[in-house]
């Protein structure tokens, strides 16, 4: 998906670990393994490598199908002297991960997301067990590869990593569930012709403000694919994340962003960049 940018070899990625995580998975697809750096354990983690140059980029989650925003990305795009360099649309497939049978299962362990996006599931089949909130999905693999009843709900790439028999596939409640990725860095890659640009906003402080600054977005005709509002700290004021379909160079968007800049508080483009879909790799 991102060949531009693995052709400028070698390319060194930051990904918001442990190994065996959907973001892995995610880059893994973008970037292939001979590209992976390193893991962060935390999102903010990503950002301070890719800030540091100790890596040419990172890939963070950004927001769920079915559980929304995730929030810490949204906030490090405040302060960060970061962009955005791409998007990864990875389908998230859900799998029983256990040493044991079943029958047998005591505990199930997982991301807190995991276990949402899987309730009904596990109602069905596990309705007696105990669930047990974990780090991560591959931090709930880590204790299901060491306890003969502790089940965990995590992909199958933690399941190869970590030796452990495939119980149940697929469990989670929704069949399309999607998280989108985002690739954070400092290059921009060159305008496709199939792009989306993202933008962080803060707005006066006067009635109908948000109105005024998404006018012209529907004066030049172009379509907002996603907008996120976010506190700032300690003010009570809120900064607006939007993305929409184009290119930030081409000539309606161009002027969309002259006209959003000059009722804004504040502005920046994070970033345009290839539009993904479900099957890109």
């Amino acid at each position: 998906m991102l060949d531009e940018f693995a052709a400028h070899a070698p390319v060194t990625v930051a990904y918001l670990g442990p190994a065996g995580s959907f973001t892995h998975q995610a880059a893994l697809n973008a970037f292939g393994e001979q590209c992976l750096g390193e893991t962060a354990e935390t999102i903010s983690g990503v950002f301070h490598s890719v800030e540091k140059q100790n890596v040419c980029y990172g890939v963070v989650p950004i927001e769920n199908s079915t559980e929304g925003a995730v929030t810490h990305t949204f906030d490090m795009f405040q302060n960060a002297n970061v962009g955005i360099c791409g998007e990864i649309l990875l389908p998230i497939h859900h799998s029983l991960l256990s040493n044991c049978e079943l029958s047998e299962v005591t505990t199930v362990c997982s991301h807190p997301q995991a276990l949402a996006q899987c309730r009904g599931w596990l109602q069905q089949h596990l309705p007696h067990v105990d669930c047990v909130a974990a780090s991560s999905t591959t931090r709930a693999a880590e204790k299901a590869a060491q306890s003969a009843t502790t089940a965990a709900i995590a992909g199958l790439l933690a399941a190869e990593l970590y030796h452990l028999p495939v119980r149940a596939e697929n469990i989670e409640d929704m069949a399309d569930n999607t998280t989108r990725f985002l690739v954070i860095g400092r290059d921009q890659p060159a305008a496709t012709g199939d792009d989306k640009t993202s933008v962080v906003i803060v707005l006066r402080d006067r009635i109908g403000g948000l109105h005024t600054a998404l006018s012209p977005f529907s004066q030049h005709g172009i379509n907002l694919t996603m907008i996120q509002s976010r506190p700032q700290t300690g003010n009570w004021q809120y900064c607006f994340f939007i993305d929409y379909e184009g290119h930030a160079d081409s000539g309606a968007s161009k002027q969309a962003l002259e006209d959003l800049q000059a009722c804004c508080q504040s502005f920046r483009v994070l970033g345009s960049y290839p539009r993904a879909t479900l099957n890109a790799k």
